[in-house]
């Protein structure tokens, strides 16, 4: 086994020269026959550092990197044959290889439908149906496997239980006596939570290739996958010190792999899916709920599926449980990069599903979602796209509060000032802050001579600066009236550059100082401003959606009962005339 590997080895270090050689084919017709016979005669070895698996590990990944062109074809179907029986008995680290080859030979030969992939649906579907059974032994806490040597291990035995690689220790120790030899078992492919990962992919590209053989077969797995997105550790298991972390985020990145292969055939399957709602919608909360705060891909992948199952008629499911999703800890988490990096997903996600379930939604949840919305305008380290769309998710909710308090009894009025008192600071924050900083942006440099007096920062505000030309006001009297129901924006996350950046201060102030302390703040965790990404377009877009936000609520406000259930009065409380007086007062400034 040992000169198998080493010639193994030697092949594997020249194999990019070989692909180059002009007797390339040749090499290619020699080596498939060795390789296939060697993987189907072999049998399968659950040890890393024995040499057989080496072997069959390095051959596996030689066929991988073989060019998957006109010279491979004539061999692609026997590769095909093998890798795919070999998915039954390997152990995981291989089996992973042969999910690779398996992609890659589809995607580029499309080989003809053959039993062989429905016989692979069958097995795929057979993984998800004992998953169920194998729960509490996969979170079992299980220490090292301690024995004297490798042969007294009953390999057999371990095997059913093992679901993620494990150290097995023997009493022998290494040449120079340091410390005691010790071996990695490989789980089983079929038990293996890696391979789980793997596997929701391939079924989709079997899907894209052959939908029209096996679109019977994937619509089986619909129950199949809400149970599986349902299933979690046992609260007693979870809460023992000896928990493994790390097979608990193989596990979840299993399930979110599992619901994204849901996003993409839901569309397809919706009927189908449909009858499996209440478990889905529960096991999508339940995998918000318990996903490590520390793990942000996770809570990305399960973000952007979540996305896509919310864009569908199904988004109504979600409405008896919207509590839970305007409860940040549930919907973001509470860890430090998902928030720094996930907000504008998450918030643009729940906006889109408030959006479109609006006229559904109870009082109480109307006035959560104006708590939430009221917060995000306002927080100035999100980028000014999400404020942005944070002020029309508001504007587009008047008339339902206006609605849910008739039916309800509610006091909608009270909460449409709020509101309105919302919109008015944000025209401050504008004037005083944002506009500032665009004109520092754009004005020319200053004369020779700059003006001693502190107070040069305010000059931007006075009228009659030419760089304000483009923020002209849109509420022109040519301006169309304000739409019933704005479609509130599709924010594309991707786009959205978040990354930390320190707020320029104005050209006039030149405060270093205050510059280089912001650094250091951000260091140490402190929410960073998106001054240094304001730009004209969006903060015009924010005014405009401003102007027209505080026409619809004061449309609302003149036409909802107050809780008293008067509305024969349409005249405005002091606290009222007071809110509107400061919105003339930083509208006007804002409009500049």
């Amino acid at each position: 086994d040992e000169s198998k590997l080493k010639a193994a080895q030697e092949l594997n270090d020249s194999f990019d020269v070989i692909i180059a050689h002009s007797q390339y084919q040749t090499f290619l017709d020699h080596a498939m026959r060795v390789f296939l016979k060697l993987l189907q005669e072999g049998t399968s070895h659950f040890i890393a550092e024995l040499h057989i698996q080496q072997v069959r590990k390095l051959v596996l990944e030689m066929i991988q990197r073989l060019p998957a062109n006109d010279l491979l074809k004539p061999y692609a179907k026997n590769i095909l044959s093998l890798t795919f029986k070999l998915l039954e008995f390997e152990n995981e680290e291989n089996v992973l290889v042969c999910l690779r080859i398996i992609i890659e030979l589809h995607k580029q030969f499309r080989p003809a439908h053959s039993a062989e992939i429905t016989h692979f649906l069958q097995f795929v579907k057979s993984i998800y149906n004992e998953l169920p059974n194998h729960l509490n032994k996969i979170f079992e806490p299980r220490g090292a496997i301690k024995v004297k040597e490798l042969s007294e291990l009953n390999i057999d035995a371990l095997l059913c239980e093992t679901f993620t690689i494990t150290t097995v220790q023997t009493e022998k120790k290494t040449p120079d006596n340091s410390s005691n030899i010790s071996y990695s078992l490989i789980p089983k492919a079929v038990l293996s939570l890696k391979v789980l990962q793997e596997l929701p992919i391939i079924v989709v590209l079997m899907y894209q290739l052959y939908k029209n053989h096996v679109h019977p077969e994937v619509a089986e797995f619909i129950p199949l996958i809400m149970n599986t997105i349902s299933l979690q550790p046992p609260q007693h298991l979870r809460q023992s010190p000896a928990f493994n972390k790390e097979v608990f985020v193989d596990f979840m990145g299993a399930q979110i792999k599992t619901l994204s292969f849901l996003a993409y055939i839901i569309r397809i399957y919706q009927t189908e899916v449909g009858h499996h709602s209440t478990l889905m919608v529960k096991g999508m909360l339940s995998l918000l709920t318990i996903c490590p705060h520390e793990v942000a891909h996770l809570r990305k992948e399960l973000l952007i599926a979540a996305r896509h199952i919310l864009a569908t008629d199904l988004r109504s499911k979600f409405v008896p449980l919207m509590e839970k999703l305007f409860d940040e800890n549930i919907l973001l988490g509470k860890g430090w990069t998902t928030f720094e990096t996930l907000r504008p997903l998450a918030y643009s996600t729940l906006a889109d599903l408030v959006h479109h379930v609006r006229q559904l939604l109870p009082l109480a949840d109307l006035s959560r979602a104006v708590q939430l919305s009221s917060k995000n305008v306002h927080d100035e380290s999100l980028p000014t796209s999400i404020q942005t769309m944070s002020c029309k998710l508001l504007l587009n909710l008047v008339d339902c509060i206006r609605q849910r308090s008739e039916q309800e009894g509610g006091n909608g009025k009270e909460l449409l000032v709020k509101m309105m008192e919302v919109f008015v600071l944000k025209f401050k924050t504008v004037s005083k802050l944002q506009l500032p900083i665009l004109i520092s942006k754009h004005l020319p440099p200053p004369a020779p001579t700059p003006p001693s007096s502190s107070t040069a920062i305010l000059a931007p505000l006075t009228p009659g600066v030419p760089s304000l030309a483009p923020l002209q006001s849109p509420a022109t009297p040519g301006n169309p009236q304000t739409p019933a129901t704005p479609a509130t924006p599709d924010i594309k996350t991707e786009t959205v550059d978040i990354k930390p950046a320190p707020s320029p201060a104005p050209a006039a102030l030149g405060q270093d100082k205050e510059s280089l302390e912001l650094e250091k703040k951000v260091k140490f965790g402190f929410p960073t401003s998106q001054a240094g990404n304001y730009s004209v377009s969006d903060c015009r877009a924010l005014v405009k959606t401003l102007v027209c936000g505080v026409k619809t609520i004061t449309w609302g406000l003149a036409n909802t009962k107050a809780a008293d259930g008067n509305t024969q009065s349409k005249q405005f409380q002091p606290k009222e005339t007071l809110i509107y007086i400061r919105l003339v007062k930083w509208a006007m400034e804002a409009l500049d």
